[in-house]
């Protein structure tokens, strides 16, 4: 097995897909091709100024990016989906095209060349979403027009156990990597404290070793992936609990406004009764005036 690009290395997606033999497979999988040498990959995914990778607002740092064959390839793991990934990319391509064009006048008649871009996330969180989906800038746009100035195609992979067989098939780093998140979910499931859940993500990475499952990449690099499983994890509990918290919120808040609504109907309520009430008095002394007058 090739060697983990460590300075590319901020989960146990971008660990293990930064081998160059893994990330070959993966791209051969996507794009239906069947390259096999590796020396021709060109790493350049983003740095944070402490040198982990990162991914433009997100302070995990799981994206990978690389040349290969003049393509311009950006791939982002999410275990929590985004709708806003084509702006993320808009901002992401932007400052490595910054950075490839340096150097290079812009403003001379020759035409500068760039890599194509392309644009994949690899997703693998509870929600239950299609195989796959097409997730365009256009439609974060306010105001829609037929043919847009400008657009960006992000096109997102569910690599949750059991979907895209096709894919899967075709790349068995993806596949495998894929059973690892399941097992990993599923013996995380109730845990709350770090030691219960390091246990757990312990006990899932000797499984999978013992069982042919990323064996080797677990074994040269277990304590890397238990650190960064743990992060990540806690991070996502950390998500799902904002997410709780807002929606309790909400709750609460509509519970506060509820109330004061039904108050202000049993006031008004109260008040007609009363209108009532004296309307009848009213209309009562009106008949018994006419009834006066008549006799």
């Amino acid at each position: 097995m090739g060697t983990v690009n460590k300075e590319y290395a901020s989960s146990t997606f971008a660990m293990y897909f930064s081998i160059p033999e893994n990330l070959l497979s993966l791209y051969n999988a996507v794009n239906g091709t069947s390259y096999d040498d590796t020396s021709e990959l060109v790493m350049n995914t983003l740095q944070s100024e402490d040198g982990i990778a990162d991914s433009v607002f997100s302070k995990m740092a799981n994206d990978l990016s690389f040349i290969f064959h003049s393509n311009l390839s950006l791939y982002e793991h999410q275990s929590t989906y985004n709708p806003n990934m084509p702006l993320r990319m808009l901002f992401y391509v932007s400052q490595l095209l910054k950075e490839y064009i340096t150097g290079k006048d812009l403003y001379r008649g020759r035409v500068i060349e760039i890599p194509t871009p392309m644009f994949v996330v690899f997703y693998n969180g509870s929600k239950d979403i299609p195989d796959k989906i097409t997730m365009k800038l256009s439609e974060q746009m306010a105001v829609k027009v037929e043919e847009p100035s400008m657009e960006l195609t992000v096109t997102a992979y569910n690599i949750n156990s059991g979907r895209n067989i096709e894919l899967m098939e075709s790349c068995k780093p993806l596949s495998q990597y894929s059973e690892f998140i399941f097992r990993m979910r599923s013996a995380l499931a109730g845990k709350k404290t770090n030691p219960e859940k390091s246990d757990a993500i312990r006990q899932v990475i000797e499984e999978c070793i013992n069982d042919n499952i990323m064996s080797q990449f677990l074994s040269e690099h277990r304590e890397a992936v238990m650190k960064a499983s743990l992060v990540e994890y806690n991070e996502q509990d950390e998500r799902e609990g904002i997410l709780l918290d807002g929606i309790d919120k909400g709750r609460e808040e509509q519970r506060i406004e509820d109330e004061k609504i039904i108050a202000e109907m049993n006031t008004t309520i109260k008040q007609t009764k009363t209108e009532l009430a004296e309307t009848k008095e009213l209309v009562k002394e009106l008949e018994a005036q006419l009834a006066a007058l008549k006799s």
